[in-house]
């Protein structure tokens, strides 16, 4: 839902990914009888509380959508009321791994579950993600490959308010007050190399079908014999803000260096976005614990590793940390674990460790001033 709000220059800054905001503040504006006559505007989780325990809720997180300040860790009473717009008509905000009730019993009784179960409140996906994966105190780094990649990293202060355009960084409530989540988001990641499977690799993608494999395994075992810097070619996935870009073509290349270089356009992206933070911030980073669906390419993750002259640590929950994350919170908020610390050294295992290879990175690091500069080009819409 794309329809603008009239508001001033200043506000309409302050409302940049303040989504919820937007569509509350339209309605007002709009459909003023609508707006008066609502007792609570909800977020999806929100509605889902509602109807688990009669109660509309959601977490810090979440309300960083709405008009709220996230450094604060409380709700944006000036920015409110310069929108025009009443607290009272958002959710209640309760932290993550709070026991919020017990289960309705028309709705334990739909669902086939006892009515005396405990409800325990979760959290937002990265932010579950960073849970399953152990990622909880300052400076520990997770990197969640799916549709596009989220870089994130955590902190004990807020070095911005909520939402950095220049840089498309997020920094987010956490778990609790004085703990931030500082995020980047790569858009296209893995939806760039989707698109090449089904538009450069059909005949992959049928060998799979024949002998019941991944088209992906296929595609990236090819990826893989092809030279590391895939003879200097370049791309940058910036589908979701800007064009993407395919730099150094030439008629040496194949479609496996296109391959190659989609994977490598990742590593480049994550080291880009940690580089960015440490510089920034002044932060010593450590390794990085991986998830997502690309995690569980071995030749992607020593690709990432190799490019980042960082250590990645693979769970056994490559895809599920999130849902593991909400398993965490779940077993301290019924007093399974007596802490997340017990609960995270109980329920996660790391399954495999990639090193980075020294000559491999300085073979990447001639090429990195050629991307960092072609992706801010990009990030900014520039032609290039």
């Amino acid at each position: 839902d794309t329809r603008s709000v009239d508001v001033s220059d200043e506000l309409k800054d302050k409302l940049i990914q303040r989504t919820i905001t937007q569509k509350i503040l339209w309605f007002k504006q709009k459909k003023p009888e609508i707006y008066s006559k609502t007792a609570v505007f909800a977020s999806t989780d929100s509605y889902i509380t509602k109807k688990l325990v009669d109660r509309f809720l959601i977490t810090p997180s979440t309300a960083a959508y709405y008009p709220y300040s996230v450094s604060e860790y409380s709700w944006d009473k000036e920015l409110a009321s310069d929108l025009g717009l009443e607290i009272e008509k958002f959710p209640e905000i309760v932290m993550p791994g709070e026991k919020i009730g017990t289960l309705e019993s028309k709705i334990a009784e739909e669902l086939g579950l006892p009515t005396d179960l405990d409800v325990i409140m979760g959290v937002g996906d990265q932010q579950a993600s960073a849970v399953g994966l152990g990622v909880i105190e300052p400076y520990k780094i997770k990197a969640t490959t799916g549709t596009g990649t989220f870089v994130d990293v955590v902190v004990d202060e807020p070095y911005f308010e909520y939402y950095e355009p220049t840089t498309h960084m997020f920094i987010l409530p956490f778990l609790k007050e004085g703990s931030w989540l500082l995020e980047a988001v790569i858009p296209g990641t893995g939806a760039l190399l989707r698109w090449f499977r089904d538009n450069f690799a059909k005949e992959e993608v049928e060998q799979a079908k024949k002998e019941n494999k991944d088209p992906y395994d296929l595609i990236t075992a090819k990826a893989s014999e092809i030279p590391p810097t895939s003879e200097k070619l370049i791309v940058i996935p910036m589908f979701s803000f800007g064009r993407g870009v395919m730099s150094g073509l030439s008629f040496a290349h194949t479609k496996y260096h296109i391959a190659r270089a989609i994977l490598e356009s990742n590593g480049y992206s994550i080291r880009f976005f940690l580089d960015m933070i440490a510089d920034s911030f002044e932060l010593e980073l450590g390794d990085i614990i991986i998830d997502g669906g690309g995690a569980k390419s071995d030749v992607w993750n020593q690709i990432i590793a190799d490019i980042t002259n960082k250590k990645l640590l693979r769970t056994h929950a490559v895809e599920d940390a999130g849902a593991l994350g909400a398993a965490i919170l779940a077993s301290v908020g019924t007093g399974i674990h007596g802490s997340l610390e017990e609960a995270i050294s109980k329920m996660i295992k790391i399954t495999k460790e990639y090193t980075p290879n020294n000559e491999l990175f300085s073979k990447y690091d001639e090429l990195y001033d050629t991307f960092q500069e072609l992706m801010l080009s990009a990030a900014a819409g520039l032609e290039v």
